[in-house]
């Protein structure tokens, strides 16, 4: 998939490695929650438009079982559902503006808002499995979000093999090199 094709321009690199504040997102997040979060659902099912046209097969899903026991597909693979920790040099701007959004949410548990009416509005309105991906690094920073607003990421084995994946492989996309560049703050806290 050509960058493009996922509704962002090129930045010339600026969000290489992913980081959350490379993303205008986090300030979006933070002025206008609302629209700031539509835009991000319509900018993640790109993937699954671009994916599924021109007579390419079925994009791969996982089906999660909502609260009320409905049935709901998340598109995409192993690699969607790390987009919030994976870099990239031609789609820097998506896996930013996802880690923005991860970021933002788990501030405002640090700051005792009620997320649930947001982590329930991606459950519903999202269609990625990046989506699933960042609410499971979300439950993993308040595990009491499972028994309510993240009960459905409890419900498919698929989930679980994934993230266990993606912690297998978490070391390799900390680019250490690229970061040692910057100050030392910058450097502690991207690895943080």
């Amino acid at each position: 998939m050509r960058f493009d094709e996922v509704g962002l321009e090129y930045d010339g690199g600026d969000s290489y490695p992913t980081a959350f504040w490379k993303s205008q997102f986090f300030s979006f997040l933070n002025i206008a929650p609302d629209v700031a979060l539509t835009t991000l659902v319509r900018l993640t099912e790109r993937w699954a438009y671009q994916r599924s046209r021109g007579g390419n097969r079925k994009p791969p899903q996982t089906i999660l079982t909502m609260r009320d026991c409905s049935k709901k597909s998340y598109i995409g693979n192993w690699w969607v559902f790390n987009w919030t920790q994976a870099n990239s040099a031609s789609r820097g701007q998506l896996h930013c503006a996802l880690n923005a959004l991860e970021r933002w949410i788990t501030l405002q548990i640090e700051q005792g808002v009620d997320v649930q009416p947001h982590l329930e509005r991606l459950l519903r309105e999202g269609s990625s499995l990046a989506f699933v991906g960042l609410l499971v690094n979300v439950a993993k920073c308040r595990p009491a979000l499972l028994s309510n607003a993240l009960l459905p990421l409890l419900s498919s084995e698929d989930v679980y093999w994934l993230d266990e994946g993606r912690v297998r492989n978490a070391p390799f996309n900390f680019d250490a090199f690229t970061w040692s560049r910057q100050h030392d703050a910058v450097f502690n806290q991207a690895r943080d």
